[in-house]
């Protein structure tokens, strides 16, 4: 199903209803999850996706984020994964969820939850992790509703979501945002945990469906970092990712044999108009002095009055083989992707 890639959108963008819109967390370190998490989605997807990345490099720039990191912060979107709504521009549905996961089913099935009656809804989970540390040695907290932050689902038009501004979100504490404390309780919904389902901690029961994870969370640290190449479920990360890579190269062998192609149609389009100018220019213009007609497929440009074939006609064989080309030149070879933009 399509996609459109983007970092973070303006809150001022007008938001195609047509577009489930998803936020991932992003963190340098673990890129390659976010690659992941981003395929899985698309992969199993029959709605189109806005898929963007909420890296706080970005914030910083484009002066949405400003807080100092603290020793509680395992990832870069410890905080800013809060700016959600405000980045959907208050306008309807849109999903927050980490990186480190995946997905094994489709979202289309979460997104048929939605309900208005809530303001946001998420997976409520009762966990009390076990480790002191997780991923690469961050340190591991614990406080109540812990975990239900990394997927929500924003109601992001719902008026107490419209609290969460650059301002709100830079100066309040943890406590009040992963808690939800701008909320009453009665306004978070619940969605089934295979929806969120903790490595580690959630179950699956072979005689009952519901507990099949539709999106697993490696939530301690996922088989991207060494310590946890071999945790519970590495072997579907680790196919997906070998499927992701076999894309990526496929893609880059297509894009440069068709990038190839490319430049040899415009040459060769290029050469003809040279060609068929030199020789309308000795037979005198044919559309009266001074035309000249937009090059298309198959025809070459008509030269000015004078018959100087300059720079112009170069400029019209590119043209040319432009439209030429455009039949079956999706776009640049390097930003071919597997998905169909929307």
């Amino acid at each position: 199903m399509g996609s459109i890639d983007t970092t973070f959108p303006s809150p001022a963008v007008n938001h195609s209803p047509a577009l489930f819109r998803i936020f991932i967390g992003y963190d340098p370190r673990e890129d390659e999850a976010y690659e992941v998490c981003r395929h899985s989605l698309l992969k199993h997807s029959s709605i189109p996706l806005q898929i963007s990345a909420i890296k706080q490099a970005d914030l910083r720039a484009s002066k949405l984020y400003w807080r100092d990191r603290g020793p509680t912060e395992s990832t870069e979107f410890s905080f800013s994964r809060f700016l959600t709504p405000y980045l959907a521009g208050f306008q309807g549905w849109a999903m927050f969820v980490d990186c480190d996961f995946l997905y094994t089913a489709d979202i289309a099935e979460l997104v048929a939850l939605l309900d208005d009656r809530y303001a946001v809804m998420c997976v409520h989970h009762e966990y009390a992790p076990k480790e002191t540390t997780k991923m690469d040695g961050a340190v591991q907290t614990v406080y109540p509703r812990k975990n239900w932050s990394s997927m929500v689902l924003y109601n992001c038009s719902h008026p107490k979501n419209h609290l969460l501004t650059p301002d709100l979100v830079n100066s309040q504490t943890g406590a009040f945002l992963h808690r939800f404390m701008w909320l009453e309780d009665d306004e978070i919904g619940s969605v089934p945990f295979s929806w969120n389902f903790l490595v580690g901690h959630n179950l699956v029961n072979e005689n009952d469906p519901s507990t099949f994870p539709k999106a697993i969370h490696y939530t301690s640290g996922g088989p991207w970092f060494e310590r946890y190449k071999d945790c519970e479920f590495a072997d579907l990360w680790l196919k997906e990712s070998e499927e992701l890579k076999k894309e990526k190269k496929l893609r880059n062998c297509y894009g440069f044999v068709l990038y190839s192609l490319k430049l040899r149609v415009e040459g060769v389009v290029s050469h003809s108009t040279w060609v068929g100018a030199g020789r309308r220019a000795r037979a005198g213009p044919r559309h009266g002095s001074g035309s000249s007609v937009e090059p298309g497929c198959g025809s070459a440009a008509v030269p000015a009055a004078d018959g100087a074939a300059g720079g112009g006609q170069k400029a019209g064989g590119s043209r040319a083989a432009e439209k030429c080309f455009s039949l079956f030149w999706p776009r640049s070879p390097f930003e071919l992707d597997h998905s169909k933009d929307v």
